[in-house]
């Protein structure tokens, strides 16, 4: 499945998964990480986070995090001024199109929305 960019834009526009709360942390992308591992581990859920740095798949999001009652989210976070690469930008699209639930993160507030709220 090749997706031009207009597509990517539309899909994105009309999928609530890839909107996101325009504030974000202050701060590197890895300190978010490093927040989002240690309350997975707090809470007791399986979350797989890849340090393999530039050795994964091009486009792997950051966290697959397994939550209760079977429910799975995947999610890309980002710095401030952070952006999608456009593998990044694929991968959602293709898990999104899947049935996944798939995010984009800036902040740990965003990260509490997304595992709390309601399954879609």
């Amino acid at each position: 499945m090749r997706w031009t960019q207009e597509k990517l834009l539309e899909y994105q526009a009309r999928n609530k998964a890839f909107k996101h709360n325009i504030t974000a942390d202050d701060g590197k992308e890895c300190e978010l990480d490093t927040k989002i591992a240690k309350y997975c581990k707090e809470q007791g859920y399986y979350a797989f986070h890849d340090y393999s740095k530039g050795k994964n798949k091009p486009g792997h999001l950051d966290f697959v995090i397994a939550l209760p009652n079977g429910r799975t989210v995947w999610i890309e976070n980002k710095s401030k001024e952070g952006k999608l690469s456009e593998a990044q930008k694929l991968n959602m699209v293709l898990l999104a199109g899947l049935g996944h639930e798939v995010y984009e993160c800036r902040s740990f507030k965003r990260f509490l929305e997304i595992i709390n709220a309601k399954p879609t």
